[in-house]
């Protein structure tokens, strides 16, 4: 869709181009490595720079100027980072919720079963708090999760969709409040 942009210059046009032609190939199955077509082939010029701390460079190549910039939707909204694997995504919440300003408050979830769920009184032996605060789930927030005035958010489950918010919805912190003591996120 970038290509359509009459505002582009010729070798902007041109490397788009070629990024383009490289993600299909990828896509068909037609840019690999070897012969056991396991390994895809990175262009140079899409590699970072061997550095001593890479995630930091990945936030700031992704971010620059944050620190100025994070409060504003439309800087925001312009930029993600995609990572294969949940891990990474919570590093970088760290190193992300480090630079922004402000005193981060920590909301945790609820970590009890209904006891009405079970027909066993020990519940609590089969299920020990440490166990279920130590799940994680693709799609479902950690047990703890921190956050901060102006931050970035991404609403995974909206258990009232009437209220207008859908699964995917981009938000910012504007009010962090003291959570309620035993109450879930």
């Amino acid at each position: 869709m970038r290509l359509y942009n009459d505002n582009l210059s010729k070798s902007d046009a041109d490397r788009i181009a070629t990024f383009n032609k490289w993600l299909l190939q990828i896509g068909n199955g037609s840019d690999y490595d070897n012969a056991d077509r396991e390994l895809i082939k990175i262009p140079p010029d899409l590699c970072g720079n061997p550095c001593e701390d890479p995630m930091k460079s990945i936030v700031e190549a992704i971010y620059p100027s944050l620190l100025k910039n994070y409060n504003d939707p439309a800087y925001l909204t312009e930029r993600a980072i995609l990572t294969p694997k949940n891990e990474v995504v919570h590093d970088l919440n760290d190193i992300i919720m480090n630079v922004i300003p402000g005193e981060s408050r920590t909301y945790l979830s609820s970590d009890s079963i209904c006891k009405e769920s079970m027909k066993t009184d020990q519940n609590e032996l089969l299920y020990p708090a440490e166990f279920l605060n130590s799940l994680k789930f693709n799609g479902v927030p950690n047990n703890d999760i921190q956050l901060k005035e102006g931050t970035p958010i991404m609403l995974l489950r909206n258990l009232n969709q009437s209220e207008g918010l859908c699964n995917g919805t981009r938000l910012i912190i504007t009010r962090v409040t003291a959570p309620n003591p035993g109450s879930g996120i």
